[in-house]
């Protein structure tokens, strides 16, 4: 799971930083919510839980729910893989959240 996390992240990465894929504006709102958060699946489940339909639909619904998954794993903090799997999210999160 946590490689599939990881691949599914840097994949939406280097299609949003060359243009092929565009957040709604409904994606980036729950992208900067999550990213004030305390990052748990509990966090994350909520958000999603929350989230408009349209977010739903959406590419970037599609890593939050693996990623509270990899956040519920009792040896997260522990593994080097979910870490950086983890820190991938967060750069992309971080670069389609709306500017303060």
């Amino acid at each position: 799971m946590v490689d599939e996390l990881s691949r599914e992240t840097v994949a939406l990465l280097d299609a949003y930083r060359a243009g092929d894929w565009e957040p709604t504006p409904e994606e980036a709102c729950l992208a900067e919510e999550l990213a004030r958060g305390h990052w748990t699946a509990a966090w994350f489940r909520s958000g999603l839980r929350q989230a408009d339909r349209t977010v739903v639909q959406g590419r970037l619904v599609k890593l939050l729910d693996p990623a509270a998954a990899v956040l519920e794993e009792p040896n997260i903090a522990v593994s080097e893989e979910a870490e950086v799997a983890l820190l991938q999210l967060r750069v992309l999160m971080d670069s389609i959240a709306p500017s303060p």
